[in-house]
Formats: C-alpha cells, sequence, structure tokens
C-alpha cells in the first residue's frame, strides 16, 4: 500500500492553478490579505518582536527575505519564522471553524519567503497557499480532538505539515521529493499546548519554528535526503503518536474535489477564537436590552470544556497575553466598549476600575448543552442577572467571520489598512492593497513582498 506521505505528494502534484474554482481563488486572496494584517499588527504591538528580530539575527547569518514591516532583512527560513510568529502573536490570525487549526500563519509567511527568493508568479503562490490550507485541515480535522487532548498544538503541528506541502510546490519538487519533504517535517515538527497555559509569551514563536521547520524539510527533500516513509502511519508515527486510530485514508480523501481553504474563519478581535462567542453575545444582548453596567448583578458564561481551559481561569490579567486568554476580561471589555480592540490589550486598560469590577461577576463553567455540539458549533451561553431581579439569557453560535457569516474583501481591507498604517505612507498602503487584490496578474511577487519590508 502507498504510504500517506507518497499518496499525498501525487494528490499534490495534480492541482494547478487552473483547476481551483474562481470562489477559491478569491478565499486565497483574502487570506493572504488578513494574514498579512495580522503580521503588521504583532511587528507593531508585539512586546518581544525586536527581541526576537535581534536575537535570530545574533545567532543566523543575514539574507536577502523580507520581513514585514521592519527594515531588516534576514535568511530565508529564518525570515519565514519571524514573521509567522508575528502573525499569531497578537490572535489575529485565521483558523479552522472546528478543527483548532491556525494554518495561515504558518503557510503564508512561507509562501512568501520562499515565492520572494524563487520570484514565483502570483497563480504559484496562490495555488501553493491553497494546498498548505488543504493538508493543514485535513491533518487537523481527522486528528481532533485527541491532538489536543494529547497535549499537541495544531497550528504548529498541522500548519507545519501544511506550510511544508506549500514549500514543495514552490520549490518544484517531484513527487518523491514531496513525500520525503512531508516525511521529514512529520519527524520534526512540534507543539504542546503547555504554551497556552503558561507560556502566552513563547506560543507564537513555538509556531513560527513550524515555518522554518517546513522550509528546511522541503529543502533537505529538495538536496535529496530521504523521510521515513511511514512517517505519518507507523505504528511510531506522527498520527498514532499525538492522536489515536486516524483513518490515513481520510485525510486524503477527496482531495482536489473540494478545497478546505473555503472553511477558514477571520478573526477580528485580538483575542482567542474561543472568547469571540461571549464577546459578540454580550454586545447583541446590551443593543437588545438597553441595560446599563451599573445595572448587572452577576453574568455566567456557560462553554465547552477546552474553551473552559484556555480562557476561563484568568481573571483581572495583568499582562496582554493574560487578556487575550481571559473570557472574563473579553466581556468586561465588550460590556465597557461595545467590542475589543488593540487598546484593550494596554497597560492602561487592563487597570481600569470599571473593567476590573465588571470583571469579579463574570463566572465561567462548563455548560453541557454547549459542550453536547462541539466541536461542530464552538458557542457561548450567556446569562446576565440584573439588579431588578431580571434574568436574561442568549446562546451565541455563529459568528461574523465565520464561513456561514462571511466578511469580505473591504471588511479585511479596513483590518490590513488600521494594521499597514503603522507602518507605511497612506501611497504605499494603498500600493499593497491593489497589489494583493490583483496578486494573480503578477508575473513576479518580489516586488509586492519588498513592499511589505519598506517602513516610514
Amino acid at each position: 500500500m502507498e504510504s500517506l506521505a507518497g499518496s499525498l505528494a501525487k494528490n499534490i502534484s495534480n492541482v494547478a492553478y487552473e483547476s481551483l474554482p474562481d470562489a477559491t481563488i478569491q478565499r486565497a486572496k483574502e487570506r493572504i490579505l488578513d494574514i498579512v494584517a495580522a503580521i503588521l499588527a504583532g511587528a507593531s504591538a508585539w512586546d518581544y518582536t525586536d527581541t526576537l528580530t535581534h536575537t535570530l539575527s545574533s545567532v543566523f547569518p543575514t539574507g536577502d527575505a523580507t520581513l514585514f514591516g521592519q527594515k531588516e532583512k534576514q535568511s530565508l527560513p529564518v525570515a519565514a519564522m519571524i514573521n509567522a510568529s508575528l502573525g499569531h502573536s497578537l490572535e489575529l490570525d485565521d483558523g479552522h471553524k472546528n478543527a483548532g487549526v491556525h494554518a495561515g500563519t504558518v503557510v503564508i509567511p512561507v509562501a512568501f519567503a520562499l515565492g520572494e527568493a524563487m520570484h514565483v508568479s502570483g497563480k504559484k503562490l496562490l495555488t501553493a497557499i491553497t494546498i498548505g490550507y488543504d493538508v493543514a485541515y485535513r491533518f487537523a480535522t481527522n486528528m481532533s480532538p485527541l491532538l489536543i487532548q494529547k497535549g499537541f498544538h495544531p497550528s504548529a503541528i498541522c500548519g507545519g505539515v501544511g506550510a511544508t506541502a506549500t514549500a514543495g510546490m514552490l520549490l518544484s519538487l517531484n513527487d518523491s521529493q514531496m513525500a520525503n519533504a512531508l516525511a521529514l517535517c512529520a519527524i520534526q515538527v512540534t507543539g504542546l499546548m503547555e504554551a497556552t497555559q503558561s507560556g502566552q509569551a513563547s506560543k507564537s514563536v513555538m509556531v513560527g519554528h513550524s515555518a522554518l521547520t517546513a522550509v528546511l524539510s522541503a529543502y533537505c527533500a529538495k538536496g535529496g535526503i530521504p523521510g521515513p516513509t511511514l512517517a505519518f502511519e507507523g505504528k511510531a508515527g506522527l498520527l498514532q503518536a499525538m492522536s489515536t486510530d486516524v483513518n490515513a485514508r481520510k485525510i486524503t480523501e477527496g482531495f482536489g474535489e473540494r478545497f478546505l481553504i473555503e472553511d477558514t474563519y477571520v478573526k477580528l478581535y485580538p483575542t482567542c477564537r474561543h472568547t469571540h462567542a461571549a464577546i459578540e453575545g454580550i454586545i447583541a444582548m446590551k443593543n437588545e436590552h438597553g441595560f446599563r453596567n451599573s445595572d448587572i448583578d452577576a453574568i455566567t458564561v456557560g462553554t465547552f470544556p477546552i474553551a473552559f481551559t484556555l480562557t476561563g481561569k484568568i481573571h483581572r490579567p495583568t499582562t496582554s497575553q493574560d487578556a487575550q486568554f481571559s473570557l472574563a476580561y473579553c466581556v468586561a471589555t465588550a460590556l465597557l466598549t461595545g467590542g475589543f480592540g488593540m487598546k484593550d490589550l494596554e497597560v492602561q486598560s487592563l487597570n481600569i476600575p470599571e473593567r476590573q469590577e465588571l470583571d469579579r461577576k463574570v463566572d465561567v463553567y462548563i455548560d453541557d448543552d454547549i459542550s453536547a455540539v462541539f466541536p461542530e458549533k464552538r458557542g457561548a451561553l450567556l446569562k446576565i442577572r440584573l439588579t431588578d431581579g431580571r434574568v436574561l439569557q442568549k446562546s451565541v453560535f455563529t459568528l461574523k467571520g465565520s464561513p456561514d457569516m462571511p466578511v469580505g474583501w473591504e471588511d479585511l481591507l479596513v483590518k490590513f489598512r488600521n494594521s499597514a498604517g503603522s507602518h507605511f505612507d497612506d501611497a504605499n498602503v494603498k500600493a499593497i492593497a491593489e497589489s494583493l487584490a490583483h496578486v494573480e496578474s503578477l508575473e513576479d511577487i518580489t516586488p509586492l513582498v519588498r513592499l511589505l519590508g519598506s517602513t516610514c
């Protein structure tokens, strides 16, 4: 029987730009715009951007690869790692609707780093990105939820495998080389959920490292280094080690018939996605019922186990990273501001007395009904007890930006402009946005990538 890596390689080689539906091409362009916005936001607002860049520059020789929003250049694999880390740093990157994986922040930085170096066309870039998402999502959906329950981080692991497929396409690997690249990634890629519990500041570096692993795996395979034949489905392979009893054949089932990039959601708030149902629910309740914050006696938020583990335990956060993973703080902020933005992660915002008082009134628990529909639906049940004795209730499952309630190019353009404005003048912001909107027409994406490194 053919190995999973070999089967994936053959399926990947059968996909060409001409086989992509117009809707899929548009989704891929939207994913690029959205992830570029997340990277640029991280470049300006993440606490460790300069530290990571300068540390890696002191260890690795520099090169000609572009760092988004930064004047420095780096070697190709390190640039992929830094850009990927920044894309994940502020919780603004996209994700799969129910598999708990953020593929874009690994796939797209790898695509741009290699695309710049190889002077690839926009069509080849879009094809490689589409395949990267597809492969990442195929592993994540078939390995979940045990992947997370065993303590492994889907974005780092599945995202890394997907990004390796992207890298292999851009390097024009043959089927044998692609199979080896995927296998080499399987034995090297890693990521632990502990980073979401006691290491929020390092979580994005872990995901960024998977981008570096993807690049190195593809180059090693191109150079002739073989990977284990059964790196994925073997008794001691990735599927068994990080999940259990995964049907390897399902991972390639229907490959190329429908591209899973369509199953991507967009983040409109810089927080863990598990907080978004509560944020949108509490905003809707306040708009519907018109109560004042001073009218609130208590708030309960029912959620599912993974969301509770990741976001239900932190109250009155003292760092921006903890705030992004505090459901109570997110609810309090939505009540206070009517939304949640980057300013709500600043230290002065964390210490606002009214926000802290609202935080104290929030109790998060695991709700049986909300849990019963997970992972197909990721929702929240909100109850507000008012001082006059009334109890208000709302369940939220469908979020703006999800595949069921998608946002379009214009919405994403607002997010991009907000992030890009910290780095570029208006003319450059406009030029980049227009190039991204028509990236399929570019014979060489290198000038576009280098625009992303030009700073004011």
